[in-house]
Formats: structure tokens, C-alpha cells, sequence
């Protein structure tokens, strides 16, 4: 689980810069509304990390409409904890932004990752032959 947890982290960061890169080029080069292309950017990595994390973390050699509304499911999720986290943090606590956004992100890529362990790329059960001693 560890190494599977290690292969989430270089997805999540390689992720961040793929949609960070399509961000920069959409803003500054294509000359696009700063709204449209955070939609764009962040559709890019939401597939990105959807075919990343299936085929090389979690080493699915399927795709499924479930599985991927589990995926944007947990997304949100995950949205709604790291807001709710600064939030707090930084409202309640006082911690700076930087720093609350950084707890957050801990937090939230262990939940996210859990999650898609778990859930969204979850292995179904298959039914095992039971074996009778006579």
C-alpha cells in the first residue's frame, strides 16, 4: 500500500503541473478568460489523473462509467474537505493560508487516496470456491 500511495503522490504532482502548464499556455498564449480556462485546465487533469491512477496506481485494465462518477464523486468530496479545512484553519484557528492549505492538502490526499483505494478503484470481490473436507 505504501508503494501504491507513493505512485498516488507522483500522479497528484504530475497532475498539478500538466494542469498548471494548460492553465499558463490557455491564460497567456491563446489569450482565453482566466474562468474558461481554469474549466479547461482542470477537466484536463481531472482525466489525466482519472487514467493515471486507474491504469498505473490502482492498475485497472478496465474502465467503467461507475467507476469514473466514483472518481469525480471522491473529487468533490475532497473539495469539500480541503475548503471546509481552511475555513477552519484560517477563520477559526488563525493559521496562515499557506500553511492551512498545506495541512489540508495532507489530509485530503490521504482521504482521496483511501477513497479510490477503496471505492472508486476497488476490486470487486469475485465469489471464491469453497473448499469441503470430508
Amino acid at each position: 500500500m505504501y508503494f501504491q500511495y507513493v505512485k498516488f503522490i507522483v500522479v497528484g504532482t504530475m497532475n498539478t503541473l500538466i494542469s498548471f502548464f494548460i492553465f499558463f499556455v490557455c491564460l497567456t498564449m491563446l489569450q482565453c478568460n482566466y474562468l474558461i480556462t481554469l474549466v479547461i485546465s482542470y477537466v484536463i487533469g481531472v482525466l489525466n489523473s482519472y487514467f493515471c491512477n486507474s491504469t498505473w496506481t490502482f492498475e485497472k485494465n478496465y474502465t467503467c462509467g461507475k467507476q469514473f462518477v466514483k472518481f469525480i464523486l471522491v473529487y468533490i468530496l475532497t473539495f469539500i474537505i480541503n475548503f471546509f479545512l481552511v475555513f477552519l484553519l484560517v477563520d477559526a484557528i488563525k493559521i496562515s493560508v499557506l500553511v492551512s492549505q498545506g495541512i489540508s492538502l495532507f489530509v485530503v490526499s490521504i482521504v482521496s487516496f483511501m477513497a479510490h483505494k477503496y471505492w472508486s478503484f476497488k476490486i470487486e470481490e469475485t465469489k471464491r470456491d469453497e473448499v469441503y473436507i470430508d
